[in-house]
């Protein structure tokens, strides 16, 4: 609601500005969390998101993002995990859109329908990520 926004197919095009986006966001990340675990995640990160970046098709993933101003200011990518549960892998915003982290995870669900469940992985013990996904209301399925 607060911005004119595109949300959009992710396309090889688009490669460059992604990897740029997660480095800022991981580099945002790291100035509010200094617990040296999760700084160590958001390294090992840059790894998996490059890789779904570069390998979509190969990987089969299905991808969005969230152009703001002509910029990618968000992307998420997920993949089928069973008939019945779509997997979202992994998602950079720019922090200093209000809302566009819940938009962006809301706005890819919604295209998911077909899909009873939708898996967002675990928190890796971090409150934080324990909270935001909480935020979600989520089903515990074990």
């Amino acid at each position: 609601k607060y911005y004119v926004f595109q949300h959009l197919p992710y396309k090889n095009s688009m490669k460059a500005e992604c990897l740029r986006l997660f480095a800022r966001w991981s580099a945002d990340r790291r100035k509010k969390f200094k617990n040296p675990y999760y700084r160590q995640l958001l390294k090992d990160s840059f790894v998996a998101h490059k890789t779904a970046i570069e390998n979509y098709k190969k990987l089969n993933l299905i991808s969005r993002v969230i152009k703001i101003k002509n910029k990618i200011c968000g992307y998420t990518f997920g993949f089928e995990l069973t008939k019945d549960t779509f997997c979202i892998l992994l998602e950079a915003t720019d922090m200093r859109y209000k809302g566009i982290s819940e938009y962006i995870f809301r706005e890819f669900c919604k295209e998911m329908l077909q899909y009873s469940y939708i898996n967002t992985m675990d928190d890796s013990g971090l409150e934080n990520l324990r909270l935001s996904k909480l935020s979600y209301h989520p089903v515990i399925c074990t």
